[in-house]
């Protein structure tokens, strides 16, 4: 299976990113840290936004982590299976 190096790839950059620190753009601590400061500046539509992004981007670290693990599942069967050709090895 060719592609699923690079698929584990991308998906282990995107959990780098979700689980960084404040200083790298997308990570949830970013957006949280956007959260507060829209909070304490009063400004409760911003708030109410990325509130909701925050939820979203949350609930992606355990749809990639179920991905991650399947992707896994999936290379072990297709190097069991000859990789798809109909042909075990």
């Amino acid at each position: 299976m060719p592609r699923a190096p690079k698929t584990d790839q991308r998906i282990d950059r995107i959990l780098d990113r979700l689980h960084a620190d404040a200083s790298r753009r997308g990570s949830i601590a970013r957006l949280e840290q956007r959260v507060a400061n829209a909070k304490s500046a009063g400004h409760t539509e911003i708030e109410g936004y990325l509130n909701d992004r925050l939820t979203f981007r949350r609930s992606l670290i355990p749809t990639l982590e179920a991905r991650q693990k399947d992707l896994s599942q999936v290379e072990k069967w297709c190097g069991a299976n000859g990789n798809g050709s109909g042909s075990a090895k």
